[in-house]
């Protein structure tokens, strides 16, 4: 497995001028996608909600990061999900970078701590306690379909 994943980094580092234009033209597109789902919006708090998103999710790391909260895309709005479901689903993608002497389960432990951090996930509280499970915002659940 460690020969696949050197592979897979050394492709990434690789500069690809076709994969950077896709990038951006598709960076362009969730923009327009948001900015229409804003536009659309029946209240001035769907509204603020929205931009707030937009903003927090241009400002994610890179490509695979914003990858992995798309993910989000296929759990059904409000459900709980658990912590090692999403990590292993954002491995088996290929979505987490591996870099030497760390475990690929804390880099992706690090990618959910951001997203809860950032807004994007609630906390799910059993007897008082953080478990390790999450909510997608329900606000939040539309736009990241509108993404995927």
């Amino acid at each position: 497995m460690l020969s696949l994943n050197s592979k897979q980094s050394a492709q990434s580092t690789e500069p690809n001028s076709s994969a950077h234009h896709s990038n951006r033209a598709r960076s362009s597109m969730d923009k327009s996608r948001i900015r229409k789902l804003i536009a659309e919006s029946n209240s001035l708090q769907e509204t603020s909600v929205f931009a707030g998103f937009l903003g927090r999710y241009e400002n994610l790391d890179d490509e695979k990061t914003k990858q992995c909260l798309l993910c989000f895309s296929v759990f059904p709005g409000g459900v709980e999900i658990k912590k090692r479901v999403l990590i292993y689903m954002w491995l088996g993608k290929g979505l987490i970078p591996v870099p030497e002497g760390v475990t690929l389960e804390d880099v992706g432990n690090r990618i959910f701590e951001k997203f809860l951090e950032r807004g994007f996930l609630e906390p799910v509280i059993e007897d008082g306690k953080v478990s390790n499970s999450c909510k997608l915002h329900n606000h939040h659940h539309s736009l990241v379909i509108a993404l995927a």
